[in-house]
């Protein structure tokens, strides 16, 4: 009896031991006649045992293990699930069509490691079917799935099989299951170009999901193409399609301006808001004319947008228009318009917003004293001592913070009055604004 004979004996002795040594030396020797012995030791009611055997037969590299072995990665002990999917791994493109099998298996670990494999394999053959376990309902078999196609190739997104998984990811955006919907979305971002007209057909959806899962994909693939068909979208009856798209306009940046300002004529007001919120975050000089056009729009949230979105540009072409939008007939309108000022900082504001403080809305009034100590000037300290006495506490508080940024020793003995105001927070807001200007004149 020779070595190998003597050894396949022993994968029936008595002691596990001696089974799992035997299993072991097997591997080693790497003998053809093993294979069937180790096959059925991979049953052994031993975990050792079984593990030792999925080793040997790595070593082995006889597809008639295959099989066998993606039985194992079924196994109760992980050492024996991991063992058989290195042997796996080991055999190579014998075990890559059975593999591919394997991802259609009800178990997620066995999806899962059957895709780390292909990964380590690295054949060719594999890159469709885990571009489609993309779609996997499993998050650990996705993630691995993506990992896995890096490593055979790191194009994969541009490949033909990607391009035919396409409609497939379209489909998936309807899937219940939200973690398959944005596993989609993800290929779908990662495919880029090729994905874009399904992705701007998708936006018509009757599923809103679909809807909203497209207008994100497109923003982040940022194709020119999709800019006319986000802008339709902003009419969308869902506001969170409405938002996405116009989110995917802001991330494509300054290709969307044109049609964008466009939109401000728009007879959907919706459209109009949206428009010039995105133009205020695109921020392209092109923008600015058409946004302080957009501060007479007759809907006045489209006229707040637009003030908000001139603060954001800091624009001094738009100081004008702005304080003239401080006598607006929506107090929204006025407090918005009063705190772009703030943002602008430009001196031609300060006379405006003295008179904004006696507004009739102490959003605009708080907003007013807010710009006033953003600016600086301290021809707002007699008007903001004056609004240290407003009926309202935030107005309060705003303008005793203003006196403490401008600085000036004029309003010390107004806000130590105020030291003692029944308001907590303006009493601490005179506190800190007497410590500031104490600090500026000691430093002086």
């Amino acid at each position: 009896m020779d070595r190998v004979e003597e050894l396949i004996r022993k994968l029936r002795d008595s002691y596990w031991v001696n089974r799992g040594v035997a299993a072991e030396e097997l591997g080693q020797i790497k003998d053809m006649r093993a294979v069937e012995p180790l096959i059925s030791a991979l049953k052994d009611r031993v975990w050792n045992v079984r593990a030792a055997a999925a080793k040997a037969l790595g070593e082995i590299k006889d597809a008639r293990a295959v099989v066998p072995l993606i039985s194992a990665l079924k196994d109760w002990n992980e050492d024996v699930r991991e063992a058989a999917r290195e042997a796996l791994i080991k055999i190579g493109k014998e075990a890559v069509e059975p593999l591919i099998s394997t991802l259609e298996d009800s178990d997620g670990y066995v999806r899962r490691a059957a895709v780390r494999a292909l990964g380590e394999i690295k054949d060719m053959r594999a890159v469709e079917p885990l571009i489609s376990a993309l779609r996997d309902s499993d998050k650990e078999v996705r993630a691995a799935a993506r990992e896995a196609l890096g490593k055979i190739n790191p194009n994969w997104a541009s490949s033909e099989e990607a391009k035919r998984q396409v409609p497939y990811f379209i489909s998936a955006l309807r899937d219940r299951n939200g973690d398959v919907r944005e596993a989609a979305r993800e290929a779908l971002i990662k495919i880029g170009k090729e994905a874009v007209e399904p992705l701007i057909s998708a936006l018509r959806d009757s599923d809103k999901d679909v809807r909203n899962a497209a207008a994100e994909a497109l923003g982040e693939i940022k194709d020119t193409r999709a800019v006319v068909p986000l802008i339709s979208a902003l009419k969308d009856w869902n506001e969170d399609v409405r938002e996405a798209a116009r989110e995917a306009l802001i991330k494509i940046g300054k290709e969307a301006v044109e049609p964008l300002i466009s939109a401000l004529r728009d007879s959907d007001e919706d459209v109009r808001r949206a428009a010039v919120r995105a133009l205020g975050e695109i921020k392209d000089l092109r923008a600015v004319a058409p946004l302080i056009s957009a501060l007479k729009d007759s809907n006045e949230y489209v006229r707040r947008a637009a003030a908000l979105a001139l603060g954001k540009r800091r624009n001094i072409k738009a100081v004008e228009a702005l304080i003239s939008a401080l006598r607006d007939s929506n107090a929204y309108v006025r407090w918005t318009s009063a705190s772009a000022l703030g943002e602008i900082k430009d001196t031609r504001a300060v006379g405006p917003l003295i008179s904004a403080l006696k507004d009739s809305n102490e959003y605009v009034r708080r907003a007013a004293a807010v710009a006033l100590g953003k600016i600086g000037d301290i021809k707002a300290v007699d008007a903001l001592i004056l609004a240290l006495k407003d009926n309202n506490g935030y107005v309060r508080y705003a303008a005793a913070v203003a006196l403490g940024y401008i600085g000036d020793f004029r309003a010390v003995k107004a806000l130590v009055s105020a030291t003692e105001d029944d308001n907590e927070y303006v009493r601490r807001a005179a506190k800190w604004a007497l410590a500031k200007i104490k600090k500026a004149f000691d430093s002086d």
